[in-house]
């Protein structure tokens, strides 16, 4: 059990909000850890609420970070974009989460977000980066679906 422990990584957050929030697992166990939003703010120029979690964080390299929405967040029209957000171990910066509603054009102020500043707003993993060797060749072997895709198993 020892070596497990002596083998995770260990991520280096700086905070850069005073209100902000480590990174946390709601049960001992959970697979995701979840992020606080310390603020927000609307853009109506590319249509979205970008909430600012209020760190930074050093992943080691080989490691990643992804953030995907909580599963609270069906219960809106709204969704991240991007999700799931990758991060990689080079950033930096800020990490910050957009979203985007899915029924209006524009998201005039008086919109009510879907989440509020001190709200769980997202869950975070951490995966480790695999690096494959990609080699050209002149085909692939068959398979019992080849190019069969887009609903091609039926619904």
């Amino acid at each position: 059990l020892n070596d497990l422990f002596e083998n995770m990584p260990e991520i280096l957050v700086k905070k850069t909000h005073p209100a902000a929030k480590l990174p946390s697992q709601t049960h001992i166990g959970d697979a995701g850890f979840d992020l606080t939003a310390v603020s927000f703010d609307f853009n109506e120029k590319s249509n979205y609420i970008e909430y600012d979690l209020g760190f930074q964080m050093q992943i080691p390299q080989g490691y990643k970070a992804v953030i995907v929405p909580r599963s609270s967040i069906t219960n809106t029209d709204w969704i991240i974009p991007n999700s799931p957000c990758q991060i990689d171990f080079t950033y930096r910066g800020n990490i910050k989460v957009r979203f985007k509603n899915l029924y209006e054009k524009v998201i005039p102020h008086y919109t009510i977000p879907p989440f509020l500043e001190g709200d769980r707003i997202a869950q975070m993993f951490i995966e480790k980066v695999l690096e494959p060797t990609f080699t050209e060749v002149a085909n692939l072997t068959p398979s019992t679906r080849n190019d069969g895709g887009f609903g091609s198993t039926g619904k």
